[in-house]
């Protein structure tokens, strides 16, 4: 496990080494056969395209208290509600005056 360890960083050291010695010529070049690989997968395997029959199963399997990722302060909005700050009393059921309400 060690020997496996020591072998992975020896690699890696290497790796970067090698990265540093190269030129910006070199690296450019190198960057623009990925993109032009990238470019040749996606050609071949193409994003699918959702019907909107799709869309709707996927809309039925959603859960709608996950919440959505573009709102996280979402949560940090309902969490009073969840518990009363500790400045809050709440008023003792002889001292009640009208129709009563929901307390939460």
């Amino acid at each position: 496990m060690a020997v496996r360890l020591i072998y992975q960083l020896l690699i890696q050291v290497i790796s970067w080494l090698a990265l540093l010695a190269q030129s910006s010529a070199s690296k450019d070049a190198e960057i623009l056969v990925l993109r032009h690989e990238v470019a040749m997968l996606r050609r071949g395997n193409p994003k699918p395209r959702l019907d909107w029959t799709d869309r709707a199963v996927l809309a039925a399997r959603a859960d709608p208290a996950e919440g959505t990722a573009s709102s996280p302060d979402r949560r940090a909005c309902d969490a009073p509600a969840l518990a009363p700050s500790p400045a809050h009393r709440e008023m003792a059921p002889a001292q009640t005056t009208g129709p009563p309400t929901d307390q939460r």
